[in-house]
């Protein structure tokens, strides 16, 4: 019974003996580290794309967000830059001078490589610019004030600027498509502004191409402007006047832009939006609205970039201006063709020159 004991016991230790001295760790085998990896390769490619698309859509809502933020702000610098207006065109065929065809108007004036259809303007004004005779350089001024210069003519220009202080400039600001082949705008289109100031050299009183000062045409000389009041086109004639050469003006370096990243007009609103029209508009009678729209709108396309300017011949001291601007990102890294909700802003104008036009 012992030996039969002994024997058992010598067994089971020799089995457990031999159970330590086996392999502890087994691996895996072929076909287990295919299945992680396919695992792993779906985890990471889903993260992937996730963060691809998130990266996009910062890029996105980022350029959506600063055009928005530069449409404010070239809203704002219109907005501050009318507010000085003495006069402010709305579109209208406005000529009251007999025997001068009433389809004109300050746009047939303007320089020639900005009058093309392409180019829109939605607004122009004249403003009064700051002049100091004596902050100019003028030669003897001190000494002699305006006597001793060359003619009557421009003595009596330089005695008006001592009392005034002031010469009118006119600003007018413009849609222009972009030129996909040009690569300094990457936008749909851009705004522009012009700028037609009185002189190129003020020492010796030399006007820029062009110029027409609406202060010597007399009566309606801001709404007949260059024309005097017989009629003559004043850019290309003397009218008696210290005049700049003759010729219609040129851009020189006063066309700038604005801002870039503007919507084309071209599109209709999306969601089936209506058009937007002036308030009151009449299209049977455009001229007899109460509000007249710049540019004039003929199709069924939203503009994105309009005026809504209170008709001239209505009644009372006050013009009040409604300003719409839309943006579109596209150019903007991945951006899509698609426009930005439109910003606008209105202002009343109080005690506009020649707002009231008489003969009419």
């Amino acid at each position: 019974m012992d030996n039969k004991l002994k024997r058992l016991l010598l067994h089971a230790l020799q089995c457990r003996r031999q159970s330590q001295q086996g392999p502890t760790d087994s691996g895996f085998t072929l076909t287990e580290l295919l299945i992680v990896v396919i695992i792993g390769g779906l985890i990471v490619s889903t993260l992937m794309g996730l963060v691809v698309e998130l990266v996009a859509t910062e890029q996105r809502e980022s350029a959506r967000t600063e055009t928005e933020r530069e449409m404010q702000l070239a809203m704002d610098y219109i907005t501050s830059d009318l507010r000085q207006a003495v006069y402010v065109y709305d579109g209208k065929p406005q000529r009251i001078v007999a025997g001068v065809s009433e389809t004109d108007s300050y746009q047939d004036y303007l320089p020639n490589d900005i009058k093309n259809a392409a180019i829109k303007p939605a607004l122009a004004f004249w403003k009064p610019k700051p002049f100091d005779p004596e902050a100019e350089g003028i030669p003897g001024y001190k000494a002699a004030g305006c006597d001793g210069l060359a003619n009557d003519a421009l003595e009596k220009e330089c005695n008006n600027l001592w009392l005034q202080r002031r010469t009118y400039t006119l600003v007018a600001y413009l849609q222009v498509p972009n030129d996909p082949n040009d690569g300094r705008w990457k936008g749909r289109s851009r705004i522009v502004r012009y700028e037609l100031n009185k002189y190129e050299n003020p020492k010796t009183f030399k006007r820029n191409k062009g110029y027409v000062d609406p202060g010597e045409l007399g009566t309606g000389g801001f709404v007949n402007w260059p024309l005097n009041a017989d009629g003559l086109n004043c850019q290309t004639n003397a009218c008696g006047r210290p005049t700049a050469p003759p010729g219609a003006p040129e851009n020189g370096a006063e066309l700038v832009t604005l801002v870039d990243f503007v919507d084309v007009s071209d599109r209709p609103l999306p969601n089936g939006q209506p058009t937007p029209q002036c308030q009151g508009y009449n299209a049977a009678q455009p001229e007899n609205s109460d509000y007249l729209m710049q540019p004039r709108n003929t199709t069924a396309n939203a503009p994105a970039f309009y005026t809504c300017i209170g008709n001239a011949n209505a009644e009372g001291t006050s013009q009040d201006i409604q300003i719409y601007l839309r943006g579109n990102a596209k150019g903007r890294g991945s951006s899509a063709d698609r426009p930005i909700s439109p910003i606008q802003t209105r202002l009343t104008m109080r005690g506009v020159i020649d707002k009231t036009i008489l003969g009419r």
